[in-house]
């Protein structure tokens, strides 16, 4: 059984060993889960993710109670089919999603994954991110998984609707991301839900000002007020999102001024990818076998985190010299009856 001490980072240590744990078979302890939170231990979503495993692998979990700080889990095989989670509150669909998806890639026939929560919600990607951006990243190399909302759900009541369809793969491909070029075009997104409608001008102005005239105004349903903004910039490598949610209190131009800041920042540097989205492809990179490359001047906690675990859970490797990340991955193998597997 692989011991994980989730003590140097919050939930993102949980799921990746949770998902790492499905997808090769293994039994997992994780202890010290979300130890320096004012909430310690587990909630609601992180629960969610150990049934949800438990229910793909028909595996079986130990300690998964609100609060706990360590848990057990003993996967079975991986078996596709259609699946519905729902969190019940409005934690996030994304990331749910983090923990189900890989095995899934690596399932013997297709699967559709509902989840119902969170899909714009503070510390987690946004669902446009998914959809615009994540996606995208993952069909380069080599993945084919279809990522469509349904409906918004933002903090406190949730209830969101995300759909993802996934079409098995033998192997990933490594995945480049050396040179980021100058970008070819931004879009802009509001989102709007029960808001008045001065909020979504006074955001559409702040963008316009800024040079953005591709702007998409959507007025959503909810099942409570809700506000954000997003951007996608195009790149010669690919595309990057960066996002800001509305909260009661914070101007509308500072959520506009938010996502603007970010994309400013990502500017400034010489990055190829920007560190959302590198967190979001350690896994992948790291089950792709070969070299993936990424183009970076400094790694996030997440991402620290994100390859202390793969490395934990599979024996993969990486070199970080302050421009370029290189992990070295571990390809999957087949079996005598043709089950693709890391072990």
């Amino acid at each position: 059984m692989k011991k994980i001490d989730a003590g140097h980072g919050g939930g993102q240590v949980l799921r990746s060993a949770l998902s790492l744990a499905a997808l090769t078979g293994q039994a997992v302890e994780i202890t010290d889960i979300r130890k320096n939170r004012p909430k310690p231990g587990l909630q609601t979503q992180h629960r969610t993710c150990v049934a949800a495993l438990e229910t793909i692998t028909r595996g079986q979990s130990q300690h998964n109670e609100i609060g706990s700080g360590r848990v057990v889990f003993e996967p079975g095989p991986v078996h596709s089919g259609r699946y519905e989670f729902d969190i019940k509150t409005a934690g996030s669909c994304s990331l749910l999603l983090q923990c189900v998806l890989p095995p899934l890639l690596f399932a013997d026939k297709p699967s559709s994954v509902r989840i119902i929560g969170g899909t714009d919600v503070p510390f987690a990607p946004p669902s446009l991110f998914l959809e615009n951006i994540f996606g995208t990243a993952l069909e380069k190399m080599g993945a084919a998984v279809s990522i469509t909302l349904k409906r918004h759900g933002f903090y406190p009541k949730g209830g969101g609707v995300l759909d993802a369809f996934v079409q098995p793969v033998r192997e990933l491909t490594p995945a480049a991301w050396e040179t980021r070029g100058h970008s070819k075009a931004v879009s802009a997104t509001i989102i709007s839900a029960q808001m008045p409608a001065h909020v979504a001008e006074r955001e559409k102005a702040v963008l316009q000002d800024a040079g953005i005239t591709q702007i998409d105004v959507r007025t959503v349903e909810a099942k409570n007020p809700g506000n954000a903004v997003f951007l996608k910039t195009q790149y010669a490598q690919g595309a990057m999102g960066f996002d800001a949610l509305g909260k009661i209190g914070k101007p509308a131009e500072r959520v506009a001024h938010d996502a603007l800041d970010a994309w400013h920042a990502f500017e400034k540097t010489p990055d190829a990818i920007e560190p959302h989205l590198l967190d979001q492809l350690v896994l992948y990179a790291a089950v792709a076998g070969g070299q993936s490359r990424f183009c970076v001047s400094q790694l996030s906690e997440h991402v620290k985190s994100n390859l202390q675990v793969v490395h934990e859970m599979l024996g993969t490797h990486h070199r970080f010299d302050g421009r370029m990340l290189k992990i070295h991955g571990k390809k999957p193998q087949a079996d005598a009856n043709g089950r693709t597997g890391f072990l």
